[in-house]
């Protein structure tokens, strides 16, 4: 099976992940506010 192609910048995603952390937004705002899969936010979080 084919991965798909990475899509979002890595400015992006420090953006989701500072707002998860910094800001104490949860998962699912963060993901609903920049259009962007909550798992995806989950994965980036647990990577930084």
């Amino acid at each position: 099976m084919k991965r798909l192609q990475d899509t979002h910048s890595a400015e992006s995603k420090y953006q989701a992940v500072q707002m998860y952390l910094e800001c104490g937004l949860g998962y699912k705002r963060v993901a609903k506010e920049l259009n962007i899969p909550e798992a995806s936010i989950r994965r980036w979080v647990k990577y930084y």
